[in-house]
């Protein structure tokens, strides 16, 4: 079919329809997919029958050949990039400027970055629109630091009755202006933390945002500062009047949280104030949780009209929420569906409450309601249901639900152990490990920014080499000494030398999830060991792992061992704990 010549006109016409398509283009000159597929998509709307037979003639006789890198959709490299390591992806960047430019764009590195870290460009976005590139190379970055035990420097800190002062910390200025630390009283006993709440730890270590909290007796507490390199005393002086007994059981950056289990009451101070507040407990309390300048917890009632239905009367946990200058007020329990009502009537079904916090927020949080079981007649497998239900200052907004089969027999038990626990510092959270007697331990995990729910399987050790409590997935000792964070399971063990010699401790680790080979190339270590031949002759055991993105703190009935995975280059971590600040010489660093 012969075309007429074109006018002047004519080309100029098509060549400003070329223009203004070549003009649909992002602020930093990228193509903008999106917008130029709906343009051809109105484009071939508006051609007549013999227009699309000459647009078809058109394409049909240019040569096709393979698309380069630069000329495939956005969407496709992002997708391509969830297939690659963290390292893949740097080389990439690195092939040329063409590549890089790709590589790097908003477009395509925020699809890549919310499939390896969920909630992390969410996390930046309130405060400016973040550089998605920049996010993700941090933590990638700080994700392979982690993986591979790459550490720059530890600290070890002994503190008992006896003992409070430490070289590497100066006395808190403001609670002993003299430079003095000394007990109010001769040293007492340590209560049990078993006896008051289910989750607490036997040796009551807590960390969070760089302070840590060590429990010498029934009222005293050292708190030690590591961002401020300070050391201080908190004591109780009703606890003492009182002859109570109380117990370490949370820390968060503004909050210590105690408890007496005989009493039924919670002490807790703050930290930038120095003040103490007691809250009366109105039943057995199950469950604490800990965010900021908010505690949740969940006690056992025997006799409770106020249950919702059609949720059973067997199932009387009750969850409360306290803030600082607020009252103590309990928390309505979302309506179940009738499905979930029959599971928590069945004595083979393990269920439990716990909440979540989210992390800038202080007027949201999450209720997480756990049921595991063996499921209705009409299934033929075990499951975990979780149902987490969104509040927005007491009041409920919405709710999530999820559920997961296992492969076992729909006979077999179902183990359930609640967790609760923040995995990342952008809003990942780790709800709970569910396991059969015959199957793999799975970790149900939640986003509070992404809203969205993802299960992993949970090796039962992340090092066959080492032994120790907690190593027997039936005996429940999840919360003593593993951790989870951003995607690596750390485990506290004792291991095994060749020569029968005494065996050595050390904190083994193994990268879990779909991050799981993004960074495993062979390299790296697969256990952080304890240095010191003073602790290596101490038992250390049970104990309780803590940390976040800087660091990785094990706590024992001696103190506390903390392992630096930041440098401060990049102006984060502990400025005094890095390499080139280091004078002390029992502190060994490793490059």
């Amino acid at each position: 079919m012969n075309s007429p010549p074109m006018s002047v006109s004519d080309a100029s016409s098509a060549s400003s329809v070329a223009d203004e398509f070549l003009q649909l283009t992002y602020p930093s000159g990228e193509p903008d997919m999106p917008r130029r597929k709906a343009a051809l998509v109105n484009l071939v709307d508006a051609l007549g029958p013999w227009e699309l037979m000459y647009l078809r003639d058109l394409v049909e006789a240019r040569p096709h050949g393979l698309a380069g890198l630069v000329q495939l959709p956005q969407e496709l490299v992002s997708e391509i990039a969830t297939y690659l390591g963290f390292r893949d992806i740097f080389t990439c960047v690195r092939v040329s400027k063409h590549w890089r430019a790709v590589w790097t764009s908003d477009y395509v590195v925020s699809g890549y970055v919310r499939y390896f870290f969920p909630g992390l460009i969410e996390t930046f976005a309130p405060i400016q629109p973040p550089n998605c590139w920049n996010l993700f190379r941090k933590a990638a970055r700080r994700y392979i630091r982690h993986q591979r035990g790459k550490y720059v420097t530890t600290l070890a800190q002994e503190c008992d009755a006896t003992r409070l002062d430490s070289p590497e910390l100066l006395p808190d200025p403001i609670s002993h202006p003299n430079g003095v630390l000394r007990l109010p009283h001769p040293p007492q006993h340590i209560p049990q933390a078993r006896s008051f709440v289910l989750n607490s730890r036997l040796f009551p270590v807590h960390y969070s945002h760089g302070k840590v909290a060590r429990q010498l007796d029934g009222c005293c507490v050292i708190l030690d500062d590591l961002v401020k390199r300070e050391r201080r005393l908190v004591s109780s002086p009703e606890a003492r009047l009182r002859g109570w007994e109380l117990v370490l059981v949370a820390i968060t950056d503004k909050l210590l949280v105690f408890g007496d289990a005989r009493n039924n009451v919670l002490v807790i101070y703050h930290i930038e104030y120095r003040e103490f507040r007691k809250l009366s407990i109105p039943s057995n309390l199950m469950y604490l949780y800990a965010s900021e300048t908010t505690v949740g917890f969940t006690v056992f009632q025997l006799d409770d009209d106020t249950l919702p239905e059609p949720l059973p009367r067997e199932f009387r946990r009750r969850p409360y929420l306290w803030r600082w200058g607020e009252n103590l007020l309990p928390v309505d329990l979302p309506r179940t569906d009738p499905s979930a009502a029959r599971l928590t009537s069945d004595p083979k079904c393990a269920h439990d409450i716990g909440f979540v916090f989210h992390p800038w927020n202080p007027d949201v949080f999450f209720l997480v309601y756990m049921c595991a079981g063996p499921g209705l007649p009409e299934e033929s497998r075990a499951f975990l249901q979780i149902s987490v239900s969104e509040y927005h200052d007491r009041t409920l907004v919405r709710s999530y639900h999820t559920r997961h089969f296992f492969d076992g027999t729909q006979d077999e038990l179902v183990r359930l152990k609640p967790l609760c626990r923040a995995m990342d510092s952008h809003g990942g959270v780790a709800l709970c490990l569910a396991w059969l007697e015959t199957t793999s331990v799975v970790m149900a995990r939640f986003n509070v920014l992404t809203r969205r729910f993802a299960f992993c399987t949970v090796p039962e050790h992340p090092d066959s080499s080492l032994t120790g409590p907690g190593h027997n997935r039936r005996r429940l000792e999840w919360d003593e000494s593993v951790f989870f964070w951003n995607n690596v399971f750390y485990s506290y063990r004792q291991a095994s030398r060749a020569d029968n010699a005494a065996p050595y401790r050390a904190v083994a680790f193994a990268p879990i999830g779909e991050n799981k080979r993004r960074a495993d190339d062979g390299r790296g270590r697969s256990r952080l060991e304890i240095f010191g031949e003073r602790w290596q002759r101490r038992t250390l055991e049970g104990g309780g792992l803590d940390g976040d993105d800087n660091l990785l703190v094990l706590g024992t009935e001696i103190g506390y061992y903390v392992w630096n995975f930041q440098d401060g280059t990049d102006g984060s971590g502990i400025g005094w704990l890095t390499p080139a600040a280091n004078e002390l010489a029992d502190m060994p660093v490793v490059m």
